[in-house]
């Protein structure tokens, strides 16, 4: 897995801003989307999946919770998203709702709680949360409700994927081994121009990992297996 965040630098004639997620959120412009990631990676993408927090929550409730250590007290409150997170910290079972709460928090609401990187500590949190879904996943007692998850997760998404695509796969998937799942947010740094914080992508550098890490043959073509992600979570 590669994590782009939110606030990569770009400029698109389908956006008057440089965020990138701005490409997505200014009409639902997906394969522009798309297009400018391949364009930033130097990768050929196959497949996009863009889903909203619901999926989360019932493929998390579908497979009965997920097992998380939470690293510290989560509370926040947003009344204008109909935000709440409230969270215990210590290994838990985390419900779909729970889930939600976890993967979106980024500090509590003086700020005096929270990941000190922010949106990319946030990132590397999102990715650990993942492991650990698929992880359960494919445990015993779930793999084989792996038909059900994926037409809960299709009728919850945007995607290219058809359920022939998916159904494939399903085979595959008790061979899964989580502990060789890597995972890599995109090289770069923060940094604030005309007042706006961006996260500048070194392209040199994620063409680097993707060649060296996720084993790709050539610079056009994404490694089989590959999952680049966006995150668009506010």
């Amino acid at each position: 897995m590669m994590s782009i965040p939110r606030d990569t630098y770009i400029t698109s004639e389908y956006y008057s801003g440089h965020k990138l997620n701005g490409i997505y959120n200014r009409g639902k412009k997906i394969i522009p989307l798309v297009e400018k990631i391949q364009e930033l990676l130097s990768v050929k993408i196959d497949y996009y999946l863009i889903f909203d927090t619901q999926i989360v929550h019932e493929l998390v409730d579908a497979i009965g919770g997920v097992e998380i250590d939470v690293p510290m007290r989560m509370k926040y409150d947003d009344p204008t998203q109909d935000l709440h997170i409230d969270l215990q910290p210590g290994l838990q079972v985390l419900n779909g709702n729970q889930a939600e709460m976890f993967v979106r928090f980024r500090h509590n609401n003086d700020m005096s709680v929270g990941y000190a990187m922010g949106d990319l500590k946030r990132v590397e949190v999102q990715q650990e949360f993942l492991k650990k879904f698929i992880k359960t996943v494919v445990s015993p007692s779930n793999i084989t409700k792996i038909p059900e998850l994926i037409n809960i997760a299709l009728k919850n998404t945007d995607t290219n994927i058809t359920i022939r695509d998916a159904l494939k796969y399903v085979p595959d998937a008790g061979n899964i081994n989580t502990e060789n799942i890597i995972s890599y947010t995109a090289a770069g740094g923060a940094e604030y121009i005309d007042g706006v914080s961006y996260f500048l992508l070194d392209k040199e550098e994620t063409k680097k990992i993707i060649e060296e890490e996720f084993n790709s043959n050539t610079s056009v073509e994404a490694p089989d297996g590959a999952t680049v992600s966006v995150d668009n979570i506010n």
